[in-house]
């Protein structure tokens, strides 16, 4: 009996030991495949126009876009963790422009539009609002997305003639 216990331990260590590590789902789910080219940190690096502070607020996030048009994005190109309600993912953007004056413009007139790059799906966001956080430089312009689905989604914010887009991976959990 006590030599069958051994054995047995044995093989299953030993299984343990060769079994090739399989990847939980939400790891892969939360990573972008090859094919969803998400957008990186510019090289060289965007950095945006005085009085705006010259790194994007925050630790893990980087400026893209030109001195007309701007935005924060994530350092991995993942939104993660996204609360969900009917109309999908609800992720909060916010957009620069020089001379974007919240007082004056309460409502901007910028328009995001969503493309996945993976599936057939596509968006348009509501209107934009402005907010005036204190490490963001001055005014901002605001928008909330709710993105339909999971997958590679390429977004495309205009405001005063001027686009910008970047690709993103949505996370599923």
């Amino acid at each position: 009996m006590m030599w069958l216990t051994a054995v047995s331990v044995a093989s299953i260590v030993s299984i343990a030991a060769v079994s090739p590590r399989v990847p939980v789902a939400r790891d892969v789910d939360r990573l972008p495949p090859p094919s969803c080219s998400v957008t990186v940190r510019p090289n060289p690096a965007f950095y945006a126009p005085p009085p705006y502070p010259q790194s994007a607020p925050g630790s893990s996030s980087f400026w893209y876009g030109s001195d007309a048009l701007w935005t924060m994005l994530d350092q991995d190109g993942v939104w993660r963790a996204l609360p969900r309600n009917p109309n999908g993912f609800r992720q909060k953007i916010f957009w620069w422009s020089p001379g974007f004056d919240g007082r004056i413009e309460g409502r901007p007139k910028l328009s995001v539009v969503g493309r996945r790059l993976d599936g057939p799906e596509s968006f348009i966001a509501g209107p934009a609002t402005n907010a005036r956080p204190d490490d963001f430089g001055g005014w901002t312009i605001l928008t909330g997305v709710d993105v339909p689905t999971p997958g590679c989604w390429e977004l495309t914010g205009t405001y005063r003639g001027r686009s910008l887009s970047f690709v993103v991976w949505i996370a599923e959990t």
